[in-house]
């Protein structure tokens, strides 16, 4: 009895089957270690969006009232309290720095050493430096920045 196998035509037909297999196999390989690398990676980093997202709140608290009669500057927790912030996340790792141009007045909360460093252009590539957003409308500039110490993973 013959089998299939045996005939001299079929022997070159399992040998590129055995191609295909460890193809296949450096391909699943391959999707395992992209996979690991992306969930354990270097992550994303979100100062920057952080200040951003921080700025278009503490803007509606400016475009709601006019911000330094409104007595900010003398009572902080009316600040927080008005914003809708909170007074414990942005004392550690966040800047909210405004200032009236025409009389000079200024408010502050937070780190008053990051209205320096965010002028630092080293803050891209120094995890440890805060990130910016500054902004100047009408009479009005405003710093505010993010020193989120956490590379938090995009997942």
């Amino acid at each position: 009895m013959k089998f299939l196998g045996d005939r001299k035509g079929y022997t070159l037909g399992s040998s590129i089957l055995f191609f295909v297999f460890f193809m296949m196999m450096a391909i699943v390989a391959a999707g395992l270690v992209g996979g690991v690398l992306a969930y354990f990676g270097n992550g994303f980093d979100f100062r920057q969006r952080d200040a951003g997202t921080l700025f278009s709140q503490v803007k509606h608290c400016f475009d709601r009232q006019d911000f330094f009669s409104a007595g900010f500057v003398e009572n902080p927790e009316l600040f927080y309290k008005e914003c809708r912030l909170s007074e414990k996340a942005l004392q550690n790792n966040y800047i909210v720095y405004a200032r009236k141009i025409s009389d000079n007045k200024e408010f502050l909360v937070g780190i008053r050493d990051y209205i320096v460093r965010c002028d630092f252009t080293a803050g891209l590539k120094n995890k440890y430096l805060p990130l910016c957003a500054k902004y100047e409308f009408g009479d009005y500039e405003i710093i505010v920045g993010s020193n989120q110490n956490s590379r938090k993973v995009s997942a």
